[in-house]
């Protein structure tokens, strides 16, 4: 067959396509958002978002920014968030989505490394980034989502209101021909930083591509399933781990997109679900915990129409998800991804019609297509997916990091490490055991903190419970357990122990006294255990201390 040149059309994978055929195929469905304590939430379309989205990027174009600009956003889930979201990408920019639940000085350690050139921030979080942006020089100027600025003390930029920005602006004949400035698919589109955990945090860049794939990739059956019969709530943060990509999602596929605001306690997210008919929720375990609190404490409360509940980022106690499922009938779906890798590589999604186990519904889950998985020992031989067979789990696919901005290459013979300890069955279901770093070996055996901690949970009187490994002279280390209990509720260290012979072996069981209470545990700034920090709390023989873990 002659050739002469490509046979098929070029059409780049860039998101102001994703924008677009959202504006164009699901104008009517909605956003959904809380944009101010105690107000009712504001209700607009896709069509609505599309347009405003196509103003803010005038006001860019008018206050000089050029392509490849890096913005930043410090913002909750809201309505202006979604907005700048997609019209900073579509223009062209970068995306920088900063979290605020971050230590200052990790924010201008960010912000400088990203090299932030305007910052979008929400009126509430006006005072955070007013001190940050007096230690940043890059930062130019601020932009407030907000129909005014509120009173503020005289910066060294200027700050301007949002809503004055696109007031400004007049809607070019024909919107949906706007000339997005964001063309090339392997240009930079959004950036994330990594928690910190260990280390400066580290940038990673997403480009127009990978966040294409990766959207269509969670609108499938294999992962999120969305659809326009789907009215999701967004709990997951947009600046934890690109949102899970949910933003996107929902556009490409006409769902509903319900965001939250500033309050994710048990009884705003109970209330949010029931009057916004929420058939999905995506987010943390400590989120949903709250919510079942609620529900425990509202006698004859239901879930209405809630279906699914996806649940990233840790581990799922077996209580829980036996919880919203017996009792509530709501579906868990575990699911699993690093900032790394966009971030989704696994859902728990069933397959066929037979119904799944406990031990299956526990698992991390299977990897939709784009996502490549292999399990290595650690010495770079690759390991059967019997579901026996431990070893370093490693990704690879267009939606998973090559390098860290301004870093050498993060590949391993082409793979990425993701840190953490699997098995993967014969089905492909992947069970993660632990993170590397918080593996416990006991006597030269390994013990998975994650197993101890969900067994644990399973106790009735308890709200929280993390497994942090203690350095022990005869066995190398033990398991101690740092444990909340919940109102009212008597529970002793023998209790624990008691209740754990039931499920787990003698030679991993934690002492007595290595079982401490304390009023809370520290979460990090994308809501999962600080085990770092909370090593802190342990003395080298194993005990406390107490005016750390503010017993």
């Amino acid at each position: 067959m002659a050739a002469s040149g490509p046979h098929m059309q070029e059409w780049p994978l860039v998101t102001s396509a994703m924008l677009r055929h959202a504006a164009l195929n699901h104008a009517s469905a909605t956003v959904v958002s809380v944009d101010v304590d105690g107000s009712p939430p504001s209700v607009s379309t896709v069509r609505q978002l599309y347009d405003r989205c196509v103003l803010l990027a005038l006001a860019l174009d008018r206050l000089g920014l050029q392509r490849g600009d890096v913005l930043a956003t410090l913002a909750l889930n809201r309505r202006r968030t979604a907005e700048a979201y997609h019209a900073l990408m579509a223009h062209g920019l970068v995306c920088h989505t900063l979290n605020p639940r971050l230590f200052l000085e990790q924010l201008v350690y960010i912000a400088g490394h990203a090299g932030d050139k305007w910052l979008l921030v929400d009126a509430d979080l006006l005072p955070l980034a007013a001190r940050l942006v007096e230690r940043v020089p890059c930062i130019a100027g601020l932009i407030v989502l907000a129909d005014a600025v509120p009173a503020h003390d005289r910066l060294r930029v200027p700050v301007l209101c949002y809503e004055t920005l696109l007031a400004a602006e007049a809607l070019p004949a024909d919107p949906l021909a706007f000339p997005w400035h964001g063309t090339d698919e392997r240009a930079d589109a959004s950036l994330c930083f990594t928690s910190g955990t260990t280390g400066n945090p580290k940038g990673v860049v997403y480009t127009h591509r990978s966040l294409t794939l990766h959207a269509m990739a969670v609108v499938t059956p294999d992962c999120m399933c969305l659809s326009s019969k789907e009215v999701a709530l967004m709990i997951v943060p947009a600046f934890h781990a690109n949102g899970w990509s949910i933003l996107s999602a929902a556009l490409i596929s006409g769902c509903t997109l319900v965001l939250p605001g500033a309050h994710l306690d048990g009884r705003s997210v109970f209330n949010l679900i029931l009057s916004q008919k929420v058939t999905l929720t995506a987010g943390v375990p400590t989120v949903f915990m709250g919510l079942l609190a609620h529900l425990a404490d509202t006698p004859g409360a239901t879930l209405g129409t809630l279906r699914r509940v996806i649940v990233g980022g840790a581990a799922v106690p077996p209580s829980m998800l036996r919880t919203f499922e017996e009792k509530y009938g709501v579906t868990v779906q575990h699911a699993y991804g690093l900032t790394e890798t966009s971030p989704m590589l696994t859902l728990n999604t069933p397959k066929g019609a037979l119904p799944r186990s406990l031990a299956q519904a526990l698992k991390q889950g299977r990897a939709p297509f784009t996502v490549e998985l292999r399990l290595v020992d650690d010495a770079g031989a690759e390991l059967p997916w019997d579901g026996f067979a431990t070893g370093n789990l490693q990704a690879r696919g267009p939606a998973v990091l090559r390098r860290y901005l301004a870093l050498p290459p993060a590949l391993v013979g082409g793979w990425f490490d993701t840190g953490d300890v699997a098995c993967i069955d014969s089905e492909g279901f992947v069970q993660i055991c632990d993170r590397k770093k918080d593996l416990i070996k006991s006597g030269g055996e390994w013990l998975s903190s994650v197993d101890v901690e969900g067994a644990t949970m399973s106790l009735p009187g308890l709200a929280q419970a993390a497994c942090i490994g203690v350095p022990d002279a005869k066995w190398g280390e033990r398991p101690a357990i740092l444990a909340v209990a919940k109102a009212g509720a008597r529970v002793s260290a023998a209790d624990v122990v008691a209740h754990l012979r039931g499920s787990l072996a003698k030679w991993q069981l934690p002492e007595e006294r290595h079982v401490f209470f304390v009023d809370a545990l520290l979460l990090t700034a994308t809501g999962k255990f600080d085990k770092k920090a909370m090593r802190e709390w342990l003395q080298p023989g194993g005990k406390l201390h107490r005016q750390d873990a503010k017993l």
